[in-house]
């Protein structure tokens, strides 16, 4: 889920009763595979479709319900150009290879979202394995196992330092690797 949680960081949990659940989108969780085909028992990803939204990429821009989701470039570095996308009141960044990205400028479309799923993406767009992969595909919502409400401790790369108390969901002024979170 990089640049928005980094590998080996804690992630604060809300256990979510699957009956009960109705997800937003923009929301972190994680569900379990049932594919098992990631290798993982669970996977954490980002909510981008519910029930009944239709999801595509035109031109590498993602688009819910044939409306565009707010994509903003933020910053670019050697390897990755982050864009900061908004749901409503949530926004976070995502990161896309600024060479070789195998979803920009690409039209897709999965259809939509069945009844009793959800379309998932993670934040790190070119190296995820998420619901645009078929092998995993629209996740049914009972697999829904928890939402992601904290970062606890994010790993800071390349320094070894940590921060502490982050909100997945708000990005201010911390600019992927950069900011304090």
């Amino acid at each position: 889920m990089a640049p928005t949680v980094r590998t080996n960081s804690l992630i604060g949990r809300t256990k979510v009763e699957s009956v009960e659940y109705q997800p937003n989108n923009g929301e972190m969780i994680s569900f379990r595979d049932v594919t098992n085909s990631s290798g993982f028992d669970s996977l954490g990803k980002r909510v981008i479709g519910r029930p009944g939204d239709l999801v595509e990429l035109k031109q590498g821009k993602l688009y819910i319900n044939s409306l565009p989701v707010s994509q903003q470039v933020i910053v670019e570095n050697e390897d990755y150009i982050f864009f900061k996308e908004k749901f409503d009141n949530i926004e976070y960044y995502v990161q896309y290879f600024k060479n070789d990205s195998k979803w920009s400028n690409k039209d897709f479309s999965w259809g939509v979202v069945p009844d009793g799923h959800i379309f998932v993406m993670g934040d790190n767009r070119d190296k995820s394995y998420d619901s645009r992969d078929a092998r995993l595909g629209f996740v049914p919502i009972e697999k829904v196992l928890t939402v992601m409400n904290k970062v606890k401790i994010n790993t800071k790369q390349g320094l070894g330092s940590r921060q502490f108390n982050c909100s997945p969901y708000t990005v201010g002024d911390n600019l992927p690797y950069q900011g304090r979170c």
